[in-house]
């Protein structure tokens, strides 16, 4: 029994199921073949469906927050050598924008940070919600450090240029980042350093980055 997708005539892309049973003649001692084709379709997208909702964020369709933190983990124990950096990302202003605004406004900023977070970031990283308006992000293998204050501008950037409407209201991003191995070699050790430096960003004005001490 094995599934697959299949084009059908009318250019439609269906999984399918098929059972293979070898029967034999009872007769001429002949072995048969018997293929059995099952559409799946709906079965099929109905458990994507679920891994999809286990695994992501409904809105910005990130990672959520189980999804991040085990992926780090992951990360941290397969890539114990390697160079990495956690960035904590908070929007500033943002319980203003929601009672300015309403929900909906509030939801639709944060999907469009989330778009940013995706292009900003590659594929092999891991960006996701962790809460409200917090996410964090895990720059694998980062090679040259500089590289980190310029991926940081740019994520301000976009942050700072989201269309919130007519209305006088300034949301902008703060960003902590901490160092794997320097800050810690623990999720929970790089999410203490990273929620610090977070900390001095908001202090000395917010729509900054800072990296941990």
């Amino acid at each position: 029994r094995f599934e697959y997708e299949r084009e059908m005539t009318n250019g439609d892309v269906r999984w399918v199921e098929n059972e293979v049973k070898f029967l034999a003649n009872v007769e001429s001692g002949h072995l048969c073949i018997m293929l059995k084709a099952k559409d799946i379709h709906e079965e099929k997208k109905e458990e994507q469906h679920i891994i999809t909702a286990a695994k992501f964020d409904g809105m910005t369709m990130l990672l959520n927050r189980d999804t991040t933190m085990n992926s780090i983990r992951d990360v941290l124990i397969r890539e114990r050598n390697g160079e990495h950096a956690l960035f904590m990302i908070d929007i500033d202003n943002f319980k203003v924008l929601n009672d300015t605004l309403g929900h909906q406004a509030g939801d639709e900023f944060l999907s469009a940070v989330a778009g940013i977070l995706h292009e900003g970031f590659r594929d092999t990283d891991v960006v996701g919600r962790i809460g409200g308006d917090e996410f964090f992000a895990l720059m694998r293998n980062i090679g040259d450090v500089r590289k980190l204050a310029v991926k940081a501008t740019g994520l301000l950037e976009g942050i700072s240029k989201i269309d919130v409407g007519p209305v006088d209201l300034q949301v902008s991003g703060s960003i902590g980042i901490s160092m794997y191995p320097e800050d810690g070699r623990t999720l929970e050790e790089l999410y203490t350093k990273a929620d610090n430096a977070l900390y001095e960003a908001k202090r000395h004005g917010k729509n900054r980055f800072v990296f941990s001490k």
